[in-house]
């Protein structure tokens, strides 16, 4: 069904309901038909998964939609499969990191939607589902694979105009990670890779 980003203030404060309908043949709406759907910040947009419509959109704070991509069918390179891509993360040089369900690996694109590298075919199994993701200040993505209990860390790293990637598998959640935080009336855990 339709969905929407809901934009607090760092105090908890609601400012404002981005819902992804803007004027024009574009803005669809949020469409999420499975459990997945996903959003990052960086520089002042927002960026925003809407897998029914097999897209990534950026949107201004307000809800002002900025840009995006999307599937083509005669083209392999953008979400492939249904409901895709399920999770995003955003680099420091505006690259996007996107999984997918089904065909489960993780592609990068340009800030404009071209595709660059993917990542994990040969580790992650196809019925892989859930490959969360982020990216911390160095550029370094962190992948959860929900199938081999793990956090996986890819080193991508641009030079001479190739693409090296180192890939780790960083902590299993049951030994290498350390929970720091619980609270049972959310059935939240939060945890801290050991350093």
């Amino acid at each position: 069904g339709l969905r929407t980003v809901f934009r607090f203030s760092t105090d908890g404060i609601p400012l404002n309901e981005i819902s992804g309908k803007t004027t024009g043949a574009t803005g669809t709406g949020f469409f999420v038909p499975t459990p997945y759907f996903d959003c990052a910040v960086k520089d002042q947009s927002l960026y925003v998964t809407n897998p029914g419509c097999l897209r990534v959109e950026r949107y201004t704070y307000k809800g002002d939609l900025l840009g995006y991509w999307e599937q083509s069918f005669d083209d392999p390179d953008h979400f492939p499969g249904c409901s895709n891509p399920t999770h995003l993360a955003i680099f420091p040089d505006l690259h996007v990191a996107a999984s997918q369900k089904g065909k489960a690996y993780v592609r990068i694109y340009t800030s404009d939607g071209k595709p660059v590298l993917d990542l994990g075919r040969d580790i992650f199994p196809e019925s892989t589902r859930g490959l969360d993701a982020a990216v911390d200040s160095k550029g370094l993505l962190y992948v959860v694979d929900p199938h081999a209990l793990c956090v996986r860390k890819f080193d991508i790293s641009a030079a001479a105009g190739k693409t090296r990637i180192k890939t780790s598998r960083t902590s299993s959640w049951w030994g290498e990670m350390k929970m720091i935080k619980t609270d049972p009336a959310q059935g939240r855990r939060t945890f801290l890779e050991k350093m």
